[in-house]
């Protein structure tokens, strides 16, 4: 049995999962028709191919860079999902309003993390239409996750 003060916090993590897969596959900024200078937009290709490489240590051939850059935003936007479903979960009553700036947290910290890891360039060299066209689909899944949130949450507590 589970200490009291815990199952909260198991039940955002139990929830989280499938609402942040949906909220990824409704908010790809591609099927949105965004349009993200290269470094932004194949950003999750890149990742996935580092990743590829240096446990296989084989090349990834170029027919899988659409694949890859989806794997990778799904499994981003579910991890950030959950971690959002941990904190909301501990909440007595989560809240909507919670989810544009928690999509703006996941947002800036891809410009704080990337640069350092060489995959963007830093923040101050984009102008302010690029990052507008790159925070508003953030800003998107952050309120989908809290509704959805919201929506799993009712009659649990």
């Amino acid at each position: 049995m589970l200490p009291e003060e815990l199952r909260p916090a198991i039940r955002g993590v139990e929830r989280r999962p499938v609402a942040g897969a949906v909220e990824r596959h409704h908010l790809d900024p591609a099927t949105a028709g965004l349009v993200l200078p290269e470094d932004i937009a194949d950003l999750g290709h890149q990742l996935g191919r580092h990743l590829y490489e240096g446990f296989t240590q084989r090349k990834l051939e170029a027919r899988w860079a659409r694949v890859t850059n989806n794997l990778m935003h799904w499994g981003y936007g579910v991890a950030w999902a959950t971690a959002y479903g941990i904190a909301a979960g501990s909440s007595r009553r989560p809240r909507v309003a919670t989810g544009p700036p928690f999509g703006a947290f996941v947002w800036l910290t891809s410009y704080v993390v990337m640069p350092a890891a060489g995959l963007y360039k830093p923040i101050w060299e984009y102008d302010g239409v690029t990052l507008w066209k790159d925070l508003t689909p953030h800003l998107a899944y952050g309120t989908a996750v809290a509704a959805w949130f919201r929506v799993l949450s009712r009659g649990v507590r």
